[in-house]
């Protein structure tokens, strides 16, 4: 049988009336008879208000312990189990009311959970360093790119300063800026450390929880490398446009030269001849080499990969440098007896070696010698080229592979060099999944290693 809460507080009522009268009866002066009686009543009202107090225990003050238990679950995170169950409705009502929220609020947490790990992800995985500040101008915000930036402690920087994070006069104007014009702020500037990096920052406002003042967001984009390839393709222009205007200008001077009456000199018109065709061919190579190394690094054309011998390249490589050598009269050994068939593209492998190899020839001293050898290393081969040439100074390696970049610019230039070849080479390698160096002393000759995949 169901008991509702007004149904036990009447019945509470009349068990307090019944002991009232009870009461007042055992103290009246009357009779034995009616004194027994009244004391029995008294008797009976005692024990009715123990089980009445029973019942509202078990129908009413446990629901409401479990409810008290579950609200501190709720509270603590966590969602407890079904609601407690009792015979009065009202009770069965506030325990499904109760559930009902805890589920409400489950999903919700979850929700919000999702999107923050989303948020946090996001901001995680950027390449540009975000740094948000509360209305206090403290570290709110700060992503591992920014971290990274800035040279600063990921773990330790929410809740300080900014001065103490970030402690470049740029930054905190740019703050200023934006709180005192309310609109969005950019600014550009170098920082120093813990490395040079040149960086474009952008300010916006915020909402800060609880403060009328507004927080401030920062977004760091990092245009080092930008600005690195805008350098490096203005000066690949200028390059450019210097190499084509030698040839160019030798062959035009030697036209001119044969209109103004050296065309009919028996003695010299044949040799002007000759030097502009020496012009046009160098002029020639070195479109090719353009064009080429265009198509390397635009990837247009990827390498026609094939099982291949070494070997078999090298001597063809050789046999047409015959001339040259010979004139110098160098010593070449190659070593590729425990050569094993790599995947290459043939005819790039061949260009690889015949910028290495021609190098080691022209920049070699007379009655020196070149080393040309092969080995297995794990699952590459590694390649050698070595001579006993005039070397590479120390200052000079690391731009060795830059295109149009020169050791000694008069004897490459008069040796019919281009000044990109070492750059096709770092490209074909590259495009092999390889990869390409050298080694060098001065006076002592050269050693250029690069390997391929197996």
């Amino acid at each position: 049988m169901k008991i509702s809460l007004h149904q036990i507080f009447l019945l509470s009522i009349m068990a307090c009336v019944i002991a009232a009268l009870a009461f007042t009866g055992a103290v009246m002066p009357v009779g034995d008879d009616i004194a027994r009686a009244l004391s029995a009543g008294l008797g009976a009202s005692l024990v009715l208000a123990l089980l009445l107090r029973l019942v509202f225990s078990r129908k009413v003050v446990r629901p409401l312990t479990g409810f008290t238990d579950q609200a501190r679950s709720i509270a603590q995170g966590g969602w407890g189990g079904p609601a407690p169950r009792s015979n009065i409705p009202e009770i069965n009502e506030l325990g499904r009311a109760l559930h009902a929220v805890a589920r409400l609020l489950k999903n919700e947490m979850h929700t919000l959970s999702t999107e923050k790990n989303q948020a946090q992800a996001v901001l995680e995985s950027m390449a540009e360093g975000v740094l948000a500040l509360d209305a206090e101008d403290r570290i709110a915000i700060l992503n591992p790119s920014a971290a990274s930036l800035f040279g600063t402690d990921l773990a330790q920087a929410p809740g300080k300063p900014l001065l103490e994070v970030v402690r470049l006069r740029e930054v905190n104007e740019l703050v200023e800026e934006v709180r005192a014009q309310g609109l969005t702020a950019n600014r550009e500037f170098t920082i120093y450390q813990p490395t040079e990096r040149t960086l474009r920052a952008t300010a916006v406002l915020g909402r800060a929880l609880g403060s009328a003042r507004p927080s401030v967001v920062m977004v760091f984009e990092d245009l080092t490398e930008v600005y690195r390839y805008e350098r490096l393709r203005k000066a690949f222009v200028a390059n450019v446009s210097h190499e084509l205007k030698s040839p160019l200008t030798g062959i035009r001077s030697l036209a001119e030269t044969l209109k103004d009456g050296a065309i009919n000199d028996p003695a010299n018109n044949r040799r002007f001849v000759e030097l502009i065709d020496q012009e046009a061919a160098r002029l020639t190579r070195l479109v090719d080499d353009l064009l080429q190394l265009a198509q390397l690094e635009l990837k247009e054309s990827p390498p026609r990969v094939k099982a291949i011998e070494l070997k078999p390249i090298v001597d063809e490589v050789l046999s047409l440098l015959k001339q040259p050598i010979e004139k110098r009269r160098l010593t070449v050994k190659t070593d590729f007896e425990n050569a094993p068939r790599i995947q290459a593209d043939p005819e790039r492998i061949r260009q690889v070696f015949m910028n290495l190899i021609g190098n080691a020839v022209s920049y070699n001293r007379d009655g020196g010698s070149v080393s040309i050898s092969a080995r297995s290393r794990d699952h590459h081969v590694e390649i050698a080229v070595e001579d006993t040439g005039i070397g590479i100074p120390e200052k000079d390696l690391p731009r060795i592979f830059e295109r149009f970049y020169r050791v000694d610019e008069a004897r490459s230039r008069s040796l019919g060099g281009t000044g990109l070849g070492l750059a096709i080479v770092k490209h074909i390698v590259e495009a092999h999944q390889g990869r390409v160096w050298v080694t060098s002393r001065p006076d002592q000759g050269s050693a250029f290693m690069f390997t391929l995949p197996l």
